[in-house]
């Protein structure tokens, strides 16, 4: 029992860590190319998302711990990767490749 019990930690943190890397994954897709994520590629990623989430939470679940804390973990590490991920390639498509001038240098002052 106690070997199955300091396992699970680790067994939940790899699966959420599956749910960042997918939710990522989404996130970068829909960023930068909104039709694939429409596609299978999105589904799959989406699939793949909510399977290790469901896991992470019987784990939890299964080693004792608060179901209610383990789906308040998978919502705040959803949210956070996909404000994190989806922000930055936002700003760089969007905000940043919108301003006029950007990429305008001025020469350097020469010397008499």
């Amino acid at each position: 029992m106690a070997s199955r019990t300091a396992r699970s930690p680790r067994r939940s943190t790899q699966l959420l860590s599956i749910v960042v890397s997918c939710v990522g994954g989404l996130s970068l897709l829909f960023g930068l190319a909104p039709i694939l994520v429409q596609g299978g590629i999105g589904l799959t990623l989406l699939g793949f998302a909510l399977l290790a989430s469901v896991g992470h939470i019987v784990v939890t679940a299964r080693a004792g711990r608060s179901v209610v804390r383990a789906v308040i973990e998978v919502l705040a590490v959803v949210g956070l990767t996909v404000a994190l991920v989806y922000g930055t390639v936002w700003y760089f498509t969007v905000s940043l490749a919108g301003q006029p001038g950007i990429m305008r240098f001025s020469s350097p002052p020469t010397t008499p």
